[in-house]
């Protein structure tokens, strides 16, 4: 992936969500996404992303890292943080979830 890239949710798009999670907290959350008309399963990490993105704007991949790395029990490896944001990226863009903005 892109590592100049920066990510935002595109313009136009809003979310519904609902909790799948036990009485402990959400472990799966369900989101309508309103742009494509598609219901999403995701996990807190994608939705940690989402949420980083609707507050803070767009944002590049350490931005977003740093989000993603707050919501882990145990401190992460950077491959394994890496890995874990290409997949969380691939999967949101693949469901027009997020979209890539052109470097400068």
């Amino acid at each position: 992936m892109d590592t100049e890239a920066r990510y935002r949710i595109p313009p136009g798009v809003a979310f519904q969500r609902w909790s799948e999670g036990g009485s402990h907290g959400a472990d799966e959350w369900v989101v309508y996404h309103d742009g494509t008309g598609q219901t999403l399963r995701l996990s807190e990490a994608a939705l940690a992303v989402l949420d980083a993105l609707l507050e803070g704007g767009p944002q590049d991949r350490a931005t977003i890292a740093l989000a993603l790395a707050g919501l882990l029990d145990a401190p992460a490896g950077p491959e394994e943080l890496d890995t874990a944001l290409d997949h969380l990226l691939r999967g949101l863009l693949e469901h027009e979830c997020i979209e890539a903005l052109p470097c400068d």
